[in-house]
C-alpha cells in the first residue's frame, strides 16, 4: 500500500518537472539569463528586471553592415587566420635565429682561417724542409681558398 503512494506521487512529482521549462532571457544589452519562467511574466512580475522576450540563435548575429553572417564559422576563420600567422612568425623568427648563428660561425671560421694563413706563413719564412714546405704551401692554398669562401658575405638567393 505504502508503495502505491510513494509511486503515485512519485509519478506527480516528475510530471511537474517535466512540464517546467527553461527560458533564455536577453535584457536590452544583450546579456543572457535562463529562467524558470518566461521573460514576459518575469518582467511584469519583477519590475525590477526590464528582461523582454527575444528568440536568439546563437550562430547567427546582426552585423554594424545588417548582413548575417555564421559566427561559429567566422570564428573558426580568424582562429585559422591567427594560427596561421603565428606559425608565419615562427618561420621568420627561426629563419631569423638560423641567419643569425650562420652569420656567426661564418665569422668564427674566417677569424680561424686567418689566424691559419698566418700561422703557416710564419713558418715558411723561418724555414722548412722541402717535403715539409711543400705540404705548407699546399695548406696556404687550401686556407686562402677558404678564407675567400667565410670571409665575403654570402650572396643573396
Amino acid at each position: 500500500m505504502f508503495l502505491k503512494w510513494f509511486v503515485l506521487i512519485f509519478g506527480i512529482l516528475m510530471f511537474d518537472m517535466v512540464l517546467a521549462g527553461v527560458y533564455r532571457c536577453v535584457d536590452e544589452n544583450g546579456v543572457v539569463e535562463f529562467r524558470d519562467r518566461g521573460c514576459e511574466l518575469a518582467s511584469e512580475s519583477d519590475d525590477f528586471l526590464p528582461y523582454t522576450y527575444k528568440p536568439t540563435d546563437p550562430n547567427v548575429v546582426l552585423e554594424k553592415t545588417g548582413e548575417r553572417h555564421n559566427t561559429e564559422k567566422a570564428t573558426q576563420k580568424e582562429l585559422l587566420l591567427q594560427e596561421k600567422k603565428n606559425r608565419l612568425e615562427a618561420r621568420q623568427k627561426k629563419a631569423a635565429e638560423k641567419a643569425a648563428a650562420l652569420a656567426e660561425r661564418r665569422l668564427m671560421r674566417c677569424e680561424k682561417t686567418n689566424e691559419k694563413i698566418k700561422q703557416i706563413e710564419a713558418e715558411l719564412r723561418a724555414g722548412c724542409k722541402v717535403r715539409r714546405c711543400n705540404t705548407l704551401k699546399k695548406q696556404l692554398v687550401h686556407a686562402q681558398k677558404m678564407q675567400k669562401n667565410y670571409c665575403t658575405p654570402p650572396k643573396e638567393k
